[in-house]
């Protein structure tokens, strides 16, 4: 057991070393590494190239000006299983310059990260209030929550957010200003052409991700494009801020070019709500500049179901989607700032 309130935790290829441990392990543990404690001084960080499965038990972290992120996972292939209420919360940014941590940092466009509750192997598992939690926050301008960091989006080798898959467990995660919930950091792609928002999974757990100015629920920063956000299972709220849709791609200053593509959303129970901002006109599903920077939006509903969109301004105030109800693969062709695919 590691405990992140004795000192900073790093998993290496050759082990893990702190977090309480009296000396650095000389291999790794292949039965991964449960972390415990609360902190305001220290972070967790694994290495390059290490593959492992962490399990975080009511974990509370917050990030500082040394630490910036609270949980770093670069360039690595991680599990994380949630246990209990884990929060993290990045204080590290600044509406100057290039500094932005994030909660849960992922940067470059490799390695792979999954978050889990302890059932998610369970089949038919549904997340409920006794599954973990994580609070995932960006508690200031350009940190992010879960995603790539402001820090590094000038470097093309850490820039970009991919290969993020969430299983199971309750999420609820906010970034700070220019931020998606999730997603890559302010101003990526406008760096880096090949650096964005690519391929997130979810097939189960509750989830509400919430933007901020330019930031989507999910989705790119101010400045990227989207590309890949497949949902099979969950009860997903995203929620983006002004300028942001809840699922897309948000103005960047002026600039409203950058494109969302290949969003599938199938399943027999999956409910996806996304909410864009109403005052500046942006979709629940979409992006900034409009329809013409869509394509190949759809959902699918499991054989012996049927599909459901709405289309409208609040829960109670909506239209049906025209083809609604479904059976096979539609087109989610939506223009208002309330979306829900059910």
């Amino acid at each position: 057991m590691l405990d992140v309130s004795l000192g900073n935790i790093r998993i290496n290829q050759t082990g893990a070393s702190g977090g309480g441990l009296s000396e650095a392990e000389k291999e790794l543990n292949p039965n991964g590494y449960y972390i415990t404690g609360k902190t305001n001084n220290y972070n967790v960080i694994v290495a390059r190239g290490v593959k492992t499965e962490l399990t975080f038990d009511s974990v509370e972290i917050e990030s500082n000006a040394t630490t910036q992120s609270c949980v770093v996972v670069s360039h690595a292939d991680v599990t994380i299983t949630l246990k209990g209420i884990n929060k993290w919360g990045c204080n590290f940014g600044s509406s100057s310059g290039y500094s932005g941590g994030a909660a849960l940092a992922k940067n470059g466009m490799d390695g792979s990260l999954i978050l889990q509750c302890e059932y998610a192997c369970q089949e038919g598992h549904q997340c409920d209030d006794d599954c973990g939690t994580l609070i995932a926050k960006g508690n200031v301008v350009h940190a992010g929550a879960i995603g790539s960091t402001m820090t590094n989006v000038q470097q093309l080798s850490e820039a970009g957010f991919c290969n993020f898959r969430i299983r199971g467990g309750n999420l609820e995660v906010s970034g700070g200003t220019h931020v998606a919930g999730i997603g890559a950091a302010c101003n990526t792609q406008a760096h880096n052409a090949s650096a964005y928002t690519k391929n997130i999974y979810i097939s189960g757990g509750n989830i509400k991700a919430t933007g901020t100015d330019s930031g989507p629920g999910i989705g790119g920063g101010f400045g990227g494009d989207f590309d890949g956000l497949y949902i099979t299972g969950g009860k997903i709220e995203a929620r983006g801020g002004k300028d942001a849709p809840g699922i897309g791609t948000s103005a960047a200053g002026t600039t409203k070019t950058y494109k969302l593509k290949n969003v599938h959303i199938s399943g027999g129970d999956t409910v996806v709500i996304a909410i864009g901002d109403k005052s500046t006109n942006m979709p629940g599903i979409g992006a900034a500049g409009g329809n013409a920077y869509v394509s190949n939006v759809t959902a699918e509903p499991d054989p012996g179901y049927q599909g459901y969109i709405q289309d409208g301004t609040s829960l109670e105030d909506y239209s049906f989607m025209e083809g609604t109800p479904f059976h096979e693969k539609t087109d989610i062709r939506v223009g208002r700032f309330y979306t829900k695919v059910y």
